[in-house]
C-alpha cells in the first residue's frame, strides 16, 4: 500500500497447546456485535486449500499470506494486511486454529486480535 497506512492482522501456531500434533484450518475474521458472537472469515489457511482470501477478493486494500508448515506447526501462521481506509474500528477481529490433537481428536483455539 504505497503511501498509505496499513494495519497488520497476524495469527500462528505459537498459540497452540502443547497436546497439538496438527493444524487443519487457520482463519482470521471479524467478530461484529450486530452479528452476534460469530467470526465471520476474511481469510483462511489450510494444507489442502493454501491460503485464501475469502471477502473482497481483488480488493486493493487487503493482502494475505499465510505458511503452513506440517511439520512445525508453530511456524504455521496467517497474516492480513489491511489498509486504513478499510479498516473497522466497531468490531474485533478475531483468529480461529482447529488443530488435532495427539488423542487424535480435534480441538480449537480462538484469540481475539486488537
Amino acid at each position: 500500500f504505497t503511501g498509505s497506512k496499513s494495519f497488520t492482522l497476524h495469527c500462528n501456531g505459537s498459540q497452540l497447546p502443547s497436546d497439538a500434533s496438527g493444524v487443519s484450518l487457520m482463519t482470521v475474521g471479524i467478530y461484529d456485535p450486530s452479528d452476534g458472537d460469530e467470526l465471520k472469515v476474511i481469510a483462511s489457511l489450510s494444507h489442502n486449500d493454501g491460503i485464501r482470501l475469502l471477502d473482497n477478493i481483488g480488493d486493493p486494500t487487503m493482502y494475505v499470506t499465510g505458511h503452513f508448515d506440517a511439520d512445525n506447526i508453530q511456524s504455521t501462521s496467517i497474516t492480513i494486511i489491511l489498509s486504513y481506509v478499510i479498516l473497522k474500528s466497531e468490531v474485533t477481529y478475531g483468529c480461529k486454529i482447529d488443530f488435532i490433537k495427539r488423542s487424535s481428536k480435534m480441538d480449537s483455539v480462538v484469540r481475539k486480535l486488537k
